[in-house]
């Protein structure tokens, strides 16, 4: 049985609250205070996510140059 687990990234800021916010709406979540920082994490992004579409159209512009790729 294959399961799915997340991998996640974390960072650590200092507490400050406009940042935790502006964090949050990227998508970190707190999960722990240590002293004046903050300890946050969030899903790593898998390759799919991390490819822009400017990367891909590079790749397949030099994959496959007779084609014209819009």
């Amino acid at each position: 049985m294959h399961h799915d687990h997340a991998t996640w990234e974390y960072t650590r800021v200092s507490l400050d609250m406009d940042r935790l916010n502006e964090l949050g709406a990227e998508g970190w979540e707190l999960v722990a205070v240590a002293g004046d920082d903050a300890i946050l994490k969030r899903p790593r992004p898998d390759l799919r996510e991390m490819v822009t579409a400017d990367q891909r159209a590079h790749v397949y512009a030099e994959a496959f140059p007779a084609e014209v790729h819009s």
